[in-house]
């Protein structure tokens, strides 16, 4: 089972302080933990592959995850944060563990179409169950990415956004003939 994190350096301290649990992760034997991003991870005593992150290998390197994470702390500038690391994942099939934080809450349905953890007990067991239960992961993974289908691709955006058009132009049509 490979467990992914994808990000740039500015937020792989976030990755990398959540190393006890990745140790314990990796030491069950049946988890390959990788990490994609544009600096190779400080993770002492946790084995993993790193991929440099490029543009052109992107999608690519997401698409032999098996699950995605997002651990970050709680605190005013990770609640402040998109939860775009998820979306990422979501949209390619890939079930999503994230931090119980944010905007995480309102993109995770919680064992729906992804996992919240908090603590460190979380994350071991809700990460344990995907690894445990490739059907349960499958079908998180199909609900994760109809969540995006539903709620957050560029078809979805491009009809609210045609919406909000046609709402204003049909306001200013009744308000200049009052």
């Amino acid at each position: 089972m490979v467990i992914g994190w994808t990000g740039s350096s500015t937020s792989q301290t976030y990755l990398e302080m959540f190393a006890p649990v990745l140790r314990e992760l990796v030491a069950r034997g049946d988890v390959e933990l990788r990490v994609i991003s544009n600096r190779k991870p400080e993770l002492a005593g946790v084995p993993h592959v790193w991929r440099r992150w490029s543009a052109l290998t992107e999608t690519r390197d997401l698409r032999d995850l098996d699950v995605g994470i997002m651990p970050m702390p709680n605190d005013s500038w990770s609640r402040g944060k998109c939860a775009f690391k998820a979306l990422q994942y979501m949209a390619m099939g890939i079930p999503a563990v994230c931090s119980d934080v944010g905007m995480n809450r309102e993109v995770i349905r919680h064992g729906e179409n992804g996992f919240l953890a908090g603590t460190p007990e979380e994350w071991l067991k809700y990460i344990g169950i995907l690894i445990d239960d490739p059907v349960a992961c499958a079908r998180l993974g199909r609900h994760a990415r109809k969540t995006v289908e539903e709620r957050y691709s560029m078809r979805r955006s491009a009809a609210l956004f045609a919406d909000t058009v046609r709402q204003t132009v049909q306001g200013k049509r009744a308000s200049c003939c009052l």
